[in-house]
């Protein structure tokens, strides 16, 4: 498990996981994914050729979720840190709770869901995208590779995408969960699992506290009573 050094603490996320383990994980199985293998290969076969030798590409990688089985279109390996990539065409239900369990059970360090509205997808783009988040994971060659193939309005939005974790461009966008930034995924993971929010709760129980009469006030009510009476 990726050490999370703010709220969640790996403790928690164990916690989650172990709880809910038996939770009818072989119903409701996930279709796969809506975009077809053809699409994602041109992807796939470009980030192969230019990744540096300790970096391993898989394509169509299934995980087991308390929501039954979901697969990762593209996950990326180096060195102990996983990296995944979920494609989806128009509309799809759940997707941000999907994704989240995604994330933690798949053991990956940022998940990003990547949506065309359009019908299209060029893959030389995605794949100088996806180079870009992970430069060291590429060699020098498929870097500058990547920036030769990429078209202009890619190049642009390269950096906002690193930097905000969300971009739109050409009928494209792109939307990122890193395991470490808590309020980017945990909301929608309590969600998925049925349980109750967690700043939720906390939010109502410090309203309900102010809301109270202090325990000064109470007195002097009760002072006022006893003289009136």
């Amino acid at each position: 498990m990726i050490r999370v050094t703010a709220y969640p603490t790996v403790e928690w996320l164990n916690a989650r996981s172990f709880t809910n383990a038996s939770m009818n994980a072989t119903v409701n199985v996930a279709a796969s994914s809506t975009v077809a293998t053809s699409t994602t290969a041109p992807i796939i076969s470009r980030l192969r050729r230019w990744s540096d030798t300790a970096t391993v590409i898989d394509s169509s990688s299934w995980i087991t979720t308390p929501d039954g089985e979901q697969c990762l279109d593209l996950v990326l390996s180096n060195a102990g840190r996983r990296v995944a990539y979920r494609f989806s065409l128009g509309y799809e239900r759940n997707v941000p709770q999907e994704d989240a369990l995604a994330l933690v059970y798949g053991k990956l360090e940022a998940l990003y869901r990547i949506q065309i509205s359009n019908g299209r997808m060029l893959p030389a783009d995605i794949a100088h995208l996806i180079v870009s988040m992970n430069p060291g994971w590429f060699s020098a060659d498929g870097r500058v590779r990547a920036g030769r193939v990429a078209s202009t309005s890619a190049m642009q939005v390269a950096q906002n995408l690193k930097q905000t974790g969300s971009v739109h461009f050409g009928g494209i966008s792109i939307h990122r969960r890193r395991i470490t930034r808590a309020r980017e995924w945990v909301s929608d993971f309590e969600r998925a699992l049925g349980l109750p929010d967690f700043r939720t709760y906390v939010s109502g129980r410090i309203s309900l506290k102010q809301s109270r009469p202090s325990l000064k006030m109470k007195r002097r009510t009760v002072v006022r009573g006893s003289v009136k009476g």
